[in-house]
């Protein structure tokens, strides 16, 4: 199996970011959307918003959005949403 490649890109909410993923994320085409505090019963979002600072999550076929909570930086959330993101789909 190829490597996973993640490439990370702006969003117009500076709170978010989109994590471009070289496979797929989810079988549905349509977008889901889960927000901290709740039980995703999906292992990637799951893991995502077991991460500080992390409020949401938006998975979608060949992407995945993290949302920061407002006050925490892109520095303390990223490294560990990249982490799980690989750990996911490996």
């Amino acid at each position: 199996m190829q490597d996973i490649n993640i490439r990370s890109e702006e969003t117009p909410n500076p709170n978010a970011r989109r994590y471009l993923v070289n496979r797929a994320v989810q079988d549905q085409a349509k977008g889901r959307f889960f927000v901290s505090g709740s039980d995703a019963q999906e292992p990637l979002a799951d893991a995502l918003l077991a991460v500080e600072g992390v409020a949401a999550v938006m998975l979608l076929p060949g992407s995945v959005t993290v949302t920061k909570e407002n006050g925490t930086s892109w520095e303390a959330v990223e490294p560990a949403a990249l982490t799980a993101i690989d750990r996911q789909l490996a």
